[in-house]
């Protein structure tokens, strides 16, 4: 059960279940993230292999390490410029090459040192390829455009400089730039590689425009811009995090994340018309979640979203899971989900094998909830439902059985009574004044006490005799 009891008002109370079935177990889980995992990337390495790139919430340790998602261990040693003690890792972005080799871009900010830099790795040697390039300051500016000649470009929106830009993966070298906002519209404050249904694919960025954003479509070969999507909302903030999505349909949609004080909501719009589709999703961080099928989810908060119905299909935050740093869509099985948990380790598990907690149920006034151990040692919890008492068990959240306690005197406090042969009776209160106990093994009435002076009795509690 988690949090079984929330406070809805004064006095009415709710309960809710996390049934065991319901719960996070992980397919794999990585250790040695002494202060947290920081940000992670999938990173394919050839022969339908994919590894899991993974930087620690360390603000003095700049180490990147490379996990087996399907084992669990760590491939090779720490990627670490010149072996060195440097800044903190802030973005990773994987840029597969020709040939089946993959360029990882890893993005760094060290105040001491060279302020905001990105790095280019070859992940399966661990050497670094070419020099340092200017860092972006988030992570929502470090975006791989591919390219229709086989290219990967690494997109860029550096920290001290106007504009954008776009660099050769493989060269290390400037490629297209710099793309420049249109005017009126703040700097790009998130990016996102979009493709489209005639298989080009434009870079999206997002800007802050008043009281609405801005969507820019840019082609990455000319730096020529395509299209601009104006997209009003209603809520406060700027835009954060930007991801595209493939529909079943073959349309492409773009999820859009405003940011206000650490409250985030998303909105979604139709690439090709740049009309709104369906209502605002809560939660804090977005993530594109690749299916098999080609299609995408998205990870919002604790739920799991289909964007093409808009419906939360999904649960990610049983067990206080937290929320999802990378999706890792394995070669010859599902896409796992990686996060942190407390003691220092990651959890990959199948999002698709969580179901959605079950709604509240609601249990009336407080004080209408009572314990009860029963002879086989379980616990079960008693709750009130106009005249009926629920019994539910603790370990699986499944009913255990129900009192008809009368039809028309109402309960109105109850507690469980333990008796001298080893049965517990639930001892009820009623309106009337009434006090009546039942069996639990076979919810019948074993006794019952007369109204008497006081109507209505609100609480009550057991007291053991001295023998």
């Amino acid at each position: 059960m988690s949090d079984a009891l929330r406070d809805h008002g004064t006095r009415e109370l709710t309960l809710v279940w996390e049934r065991p079935a319901g719960r996070v177990r992980p397919s794999v889980t990585l250790s040695g993230f002494r202060d947290g995992l920081g940000v992670a990337v999938v990173v394919p390495v050839g022969d339908d292999r994919v590894l899991l790139a993974a930087s620690g919430d360390d603000e003095e340790d700049d180490v990147v390490r490379l996990w087996d998602p399907v084992t669990g261990e760590q491939v090779g040693g720490p990627l670490r410029e010149n072996s060195k003690q440097g800044g903190r890792v802030t973005a990773m972005v994987a840029l597969p090459l020709a040939g089946g080799h993959t360029r990882l871009a890893t993005a760094h900010y060290d105040e001491d040192d060279d302020g905001h830099v990105v790095y280019l790795w070859d992940p399966v040697t661990g050497e670094q390829v070419g020099g340092p390039l200017p860092g972006p300051e988030s992570a929502s500016n470090l975006v791989a455009v591919p390219t229709p000649d086989g290219r990967n470009l690494l997109a860029i929106t550096p920290h001290d400089e106007e504009g954008l830009w776009l660099w050769d993966a493989a060269t290390a070298e400037r490629a297209v730039g710099p793309l420049s906002a249109p005017a009126g519209v703040e700097d790009p404050s998130a990016m996102a590689a979009v493709t489209l249904a005639d298989g080009r694919t434009l870079l999206a960025t997002a800007h802050g425009h008043g009281e609405s954003a801005v969507a820019c479509l840019w082609d990455p070969v000319t730096g020529e811009l395509v299209q601009t999507l104006l997209c009003p909302h209603e809520d406060e903030g700027r835009p954060s995090e930007l991801v595209a999505v493939q529909l079943p349909d073959g349309g492409r949609l773009l999820a859009l994340s405003f940011n206000d004080d650490d409250h985030e909501t998303v909105r979604l719009w139709d690439v090709a018309t740049g009309a709104p589709v369906g209502g605002p999703i809560s939660g804090l961080g977005l993530r594109p979640v690749p299916m098999a099928d080609g299609t995408t989810l998205l990870s919002i908060g604790s739920g799991l979203w289909d964007p093409a119905s808009g419906r939360r299909i999904g649960d990610l935050g049983a067990n206080r899971v937290p929320a999802v740093v990378a999706a890792v869509p394995l070669p010859d099985g599902p896409t796992l989900l990686a996060g942190e948990v407390p003691g220092g380790a990651v959890w990959l598990w199948d999002p698709t094998a969580v179901e959605p907690p079950a709604e509240p149920e609601d249990v009336g006034w407080a004080g209408l909830v009572a314990p009860v151990t029963v002879p086989d040692g379980r616990t079960l919890l008693a709750t009130r439902s106009d005249t009926t008492v629920w019994l539910w068990d603790l370990r699986t959240g499944e009913t255990a059985g129900q009192l008809h306690t009368g039809d028309t005197d109402v309960l109105t406090a109850m507690a469980a009574a333990p008796l001298p042969d080893g049965r517990t009776v639930l001892v009820t209160a009623h309106r009337s004044g009434a006090l009546r106990s039942w069996d639990l093994a076979t919810g019948g009435l074993v006794g019952s006490l007369p109204p008497g002076r006081t109507s209505e009795i609100r609480t009550m509690a057991p007291i053991a005799s001295p023998d």
